[in-house]
């Protein structure tokens, strides 16, 4: 269950750039689901996400793993 202000990013996908993308979870008790990264910080979880979705994209694209299936970690994440 979601937390206020939680910023998820999908843990796989089908494109590097696709799975880059950060979205915050404004309201808490949001049901989610299993294949994503939580980042859950004192942050303003709007700001965090318009931060990782231009500041950061390409750099987060680029911890990516795979090719037919794109996978992004939590412990690439947290670096």
């Amino acid at each position: 269950m979601s937390r206020a202000n939680d910023v998820i990013i999908p843990a796989s996908g089908e494109t590097h750039i696709d799975i880059a993308t950060a979205s915050c979870v404004i309201d808490e008790g949001i049901a989610l689901g299993g294949d994503l990264n939580i980042i859950r910080s004192n942050v303003n979880g709007v700001f965090l996400a318009y931060y990782l979705n231009n500041a950061m994209k390409h750099k987060i694209a680029g911890l990516a793993q795979g090719s037919s299936v794109i996978h992004l970690y939590a412990s690439q994440l947290r670096t």
